[in-house]
């Protein structure tokens, strides 16, 4: 199996500097001995992981846990059981919660910050490497959402990919969620962000009629309503989002 974390990132996370530069790394000789300590303990936890009780008393243990070195561990520990796939160096902090794990996939390099919320309900979310979530945003997957590498996404953002359409086909007003499923008309399209596009603090994307792909390079400014495409190199601003200024246009 591959290894849950990199002798770097044992070493920030002994220094208690996750975010520290690695070339001021310069604690090493005891790296391997912890990197394959980790891996060991895994296989221990596995089938913890797999056992429904025990499983769901886990992942509360995991959700409460706070900001340390244990809580770390045991969070990437628990999603690795339970992900579609998952890389290394995955940083799961306090409050992170997902819907149906086995939906989505996580690259390398990831940091989840605090109450971030995936759901992968009925849907997927593919997370690419080298990404941050910031705190309390949130990713509703029912339609398909890709958020490809280097990408950023602030805190308080929220991507949805279904919606309660407003209107049965028949003309009835929909009521909400708590209907069951045959009862629910749900407009489902996919968003992409493509790589090394931003999204700032409190914007919301959604899928408008056809979905809606973002980037690369693309920039959507703080509270913005993004439902239509955002091309290349471009920023983009407001509600609904407006075209702002090209990256070559440097402020």
């Amino acid at each position: 199996m591959n290894k849950l974390f990199s002798a770097d990132y044992i070493a920030m996370a002994l220094s208690n500097k996750m975010r520290m530069e690695r070339g001021e790394i310069s604690v090493k000789w005891h790296h391997k001995f912890l990197s394959q300590s980790t891996i060991m303990a895994y296989y221990l936890l596995w089938p913890l992981a797999k056992m429904p009780v025990v499983r769901n008393m886990w992942e509360m243990i995991c959700r409460c846990w706070g900001q340390d070195v244990i809580g770390f561990f045991i969070r990437s520990a628990y999603y690795k059981a339970h992900l579609k796939r998952m890389g290394i160096n995955v940083f799961f902090d306090y409050g992170v919660h997902v819907w149906c794990p086995e939906n989505v996939t996580i690259g390398d390099d990831v940091h989840l910050d605090t109450g971030v919320v995936i759901w992968g309900t009925d849907g997927s979310v593919e997370l690419g490497s080298r990404i941050n979530i910031g705190c309390y945003s949130l990713i509703q997957g029912r339609g398909g959402v890709s958020i490809e590498s280097d990408c950023g996404i602030a805190p308080h953002c929220a991507i949805y990919s279904s919606t309660h359409y407003q209107w049965f086909p028949d003309g009835r007003r929909m009521a909400a969620s708590p209907m069951s499923k045959g009862e629910q008309f749900i407009l489902a399209k996919p968003i992409r962000i493509k790589s090394h596009s931003y999204i700032k603090y409190g914007a919301i994307v959604t899928h408008g009629k056809n979905g809606v792909e973002i980037g690369p390079y693309g920039f959507v400014l703080p509270h913005s309503l993004v439902k239509s495409d955002i091309p290349p190199e471009s920023m983009y601003g407001g509600n609904p989002a407006k075209y702002v200024m090209d990256w070559k246009d440097k402020i």
